[in-house]
Protein backbone atom coordinates (compact mmCIF):
# COMPACT_ATOMS: atom_id res chain seq x y z
CA UNK A 1 0.00 0.00 0.00
CA UNK A 2 1.10 3.32 -0.67
CA UNK A 3 0.00 7.13 -0.73
CA UNK A 4 1.74 10.37 -1.28
CA UNK A 5 2.13 13.48 0.02
CA UNK A 6 3.27 17.33 0.01
CA UNK A 7 6.04 18.16 2.17
CA UNK A 8 3.76 20.49 4.10
CA UNK A 9 3.44 20.38 8.15
CA UNK A 10 0.39 18.47 8.15
CA UNK A 11 1.37 15.31 5.93
CA UNK A 12 2.74 13.26 9.06
CA UNK A 13 -0.63 13.41 10.80
CA UNK A 14 -2.30 12.35 7.60
CA UNK A 15 0.26 9.94 6.96
CA UNK A 16 -0.16 8.25 10.62
CA UNK A 17 -3.68 7.95 9.98
CA UNK A 18 -3.33 6.36 6.71
CA UNK A 19 -0.50 3.92 8.23
CA UNK A 20 -3.06 2.91 11.45
CA UNK A 21 -6.28 2.32 8.91
CA UNK A 22 -4.05 0.02 6.49
CA UNK A 23 -1.89 -1.98 8.92
CA UNK A 24 -5.05 -2.62 11.13
CA UNK A 25 -6.42 -4.29 7.79
CA UNK A 26 -2.91 -5.71 7.20
CA UNK A 27 -2.22 -7.28 10.62
CA UNK A 28 -5.73 -7.80 11.63
CA UNK A 29 -6.87 -9.42 15.11
CA UNK A 30 -2.89 -10.75 15.66
CA UNK A 31 -1.19 -10.53 18.76
CA UNK A 32 0.74 -7.82 19.11
CA UNK A 33 -0.91 -5.83 16.72
CA UNK A 34 -1.60 -2.81 18.29
CA UNK A 35 1.87 -2.41 19.60
CA UNK A 36 3.20 -2.79 16.00
CA UNK A 37 0.69 -0.27 14.42
CA UNK A 38 1.64 2.30 17.33
CA UNK A 39 4.86 2.19 17.13
CA UNK A 40 4.67 2.46 13.48
CA UNK A 41 2.88 5.62 13.79
CA UNK A 42 5.49 7.04 15.34
CA UNK A 43 8.03 5.81 12.94
CA UNK A 44 6.09 6.98 10.10
CA UNK A 45 5.74 10.40 11.48
CA UNK A 46 10.12 10.53 12.00
CA UNK A 47 10.64 9.62 8.80
CA UNK A 48 7.72 12.16 7.11
CA UNK A 49 9.16 14.55 9.42
CA UNK A 50 12.50 14.46 8.55
CA UNK A 51 12.02 14.57 4.53
CA UNK A 52 9.92 17.75 5.15
CA UNK A 53 12.74 19.31 6.94
CA UNK A 54 15.51 17.88 3.87
CA UNK A 55 13.04 20.19 1.81
CA UNK A 56 11.49 17.78 -0.31
CA UNK A 57 8.76 18.34 -3.04
CA UNK A 58 7.60 15.39 -2.54
CA UNK A 59 7.23 11.94 -0.64
CA UNK A 60 5.59 8.58 -0.87
CA UNK A 61 5.01 6.45 2.13
CA UNK A 62 4.90 2.65 1.36
CA UNK A 63 3.42 0.08 4.12
CA UNK A 64 3.86 -3.53 3.67
CA UNK A 65 3.76 -6.42 6.28
CA UNK A 66 4.38 -10.21 6.28
CA UNK A 67 4.33 -12.81 8.73
CA UNK A 68 5.28 -11.29 11.88
CA UNK A 69 7.01 -7.98 10.12
CA UNK A 70 5.99 -5.02 9.26
CA UNK A 71 8.17 -2.46 6.72
CA UNK A 72 7.77 1.07 6.51
CA UNK A 73 9.28 3.38 3.55
CA UNK A 74 9.41 6.94 2.96
CA UNK A 75 10.49 7.72 -0.78
CA UNK A 76 11.30 11.73 -1.07
CA UNK A 77 12.38 13.52 -3.60
CA UNK A 78 15.48 15.52 -1.57
CA UNK A 79 19.19 15.29 -1.40
CA UNK A 80 21.50 15.17 1.67
CA UNK A 81 21.67 11.38 3.88
CA UNK A 82 19.80 10.80 7.37
CA UNK A 83 21.83 10.26 10.29
CA UNK A 84 21.44 9.59 13.57
CA UNK A 85 22.48 12.32 15.70
CA UNK A 86 23.36 12.81 19.52
CA UNK A 87 21.28 16.33 20.31
CA UNK A 88 22.09 18.27 23.45
CA UNK A 89 20.10 17.69 26.28
CA UNK A 90 18.19 21.50 25.55
CA UNK A 91 18.30 20.90 21.95
CA UNK A 92 14.90 21.32 20.37
CA UNK A 93 15.54 18.55 16.75
CA UNK A 94 17.59 15.88 16.09
CA UNK A 95 15.85 12.92 18.32
CA UNK A 96 13.98 11.03 15.35
CA UNK A 97 16.46 8.82 13.94
CA UNK A 98 16.92 8.33 18.04
CA UNK A 99 13.54 6.97 18.08
CA UNK A 100 13.31 4.80 14.82
CA UNK A 101 16.36 3.08 15.79
CA UNK A 102 14.72 2.79 19.47
CA UNK A 103 11.24 1.44 17.81
CA UNK A 104 12.75 -0.45 14.68
CA UNK A 105 14.44 -4.33 14.44
CA UNK A 106 16.47 -2.59 11.71
CA UNK A 107 16.42 0.39 9.56
CA UNK A 108 18.40 1.93 6.69
CA UNK A 109 18.14 4.42 3.80
CA UNK A 110 19.18 3.92 -0.06
CA UNK A 111 19.85 6.50 -2.22
CA UNK A 112 18.21 6.72 -6.11
CA UNK A 113 18.64 9.97 -8.23
CA UNK A 114 18.06 12.97 -6.55
CA UNK A 115 16.75 11.31 -4.05
CA UNK A 116 16.48 8.08 -1.34
CA UNK A 117 13.99 5.82 0.33
CA UNK A 118 14.18 5.54 3.90
CA UNK A 119 13.38 2.65 5.32
CA UNK A 120 12.35 0.83 8.74
CA UNK A 121 11.28 -2.67 9.96
CA UNK A 122 9.58 -3.81 12.73
CA UNK A 123 8.58 -7.19 14.53
CA UNK A 124 4.67 -7.71 15.35
CA UNK A 125 5.16 -9.46 18.41
CA UNK A 126 2.78 -11.37 21.02
CA UNK A 127 2.67 -9.04 23.98
CA UNK A 128 4.25 -10.79 27.20
CA UNK A 129 2.71 -12.44 29.66
CA UNK A 130 3.04 -12.52 33.47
Amino acid sequence: MSEKYPCAAGSPAAARRFARRNLTQMLGESAGADAAIADAEIIVSELLTNAINAWCDSTELRLSARDDLVRIEVHDDAGGEPRQRRPDHDDQHGRGLMIVSALAHEWGFERYGRGKRVWAELFVRAPRTA
